[in-house]
């Protein structure tokens, strides 16, 4: 194995293991209260983005798997695996513009930021339809 793809598979595995703890951290202790029953506004969706985005779609898919996961395990009420799947599949979706935004080379500018919302906009979509078309 060459030495960049190792040092791309370290830095994929230590983003993973940070971007999961930050999701959960953030998930659990950070979300924002509504005058909704049962409904916050979720803080971790917004990281799960920039995650996807700089780290690329396997990265994504496993930083909103297993920090859904960890957060439903924890909070006693069970595991609701649509809602895991389909934060998954949104990570993963986002993460397949990776290759068109380039964040780590060169200016974020307001095409790359436009694109990205126009991306994220189709995603949450497709996760939204996932997570109905599994339950």
């Amino acid at each position: 194995m060459d030495k960049k793809r190792s040092s791309t598979s370290v830095r994929n595995v230590v983003a993973v293991g940070i971007g999961t703890a930050v999701f959960f951290v953030l998930m659990r202790f950070a979300a924002i209260p509504t005058p909704i029953s049962n409904t916050t506004i979720n803080l971790a969706e917004p990281w799960l983005s920039l995650i996807a985005a700089i780290f690329g779609p396997v990265v994504g898919f496993l930083v909103g798997f297993i920090g859904h996961t960890l957060n439903d395990a924890t909070a006693g009420w069970g595991v609701w695996w649509t809602w895991v799947f389909a934060d998954g599949v949104l990570g993963l979706l986002l993460g397949l513009v990776k290759s068109r935004l380039k964040l780590a080379e060169g200016a974020l500018t307001s095409a790359k930021i436009v694109l990205f919302n126009f991306w994220q906009i189709i995603s949450n979509v497709i996760a939204w339809f996932f997570n109905r078309s599994v339950r």
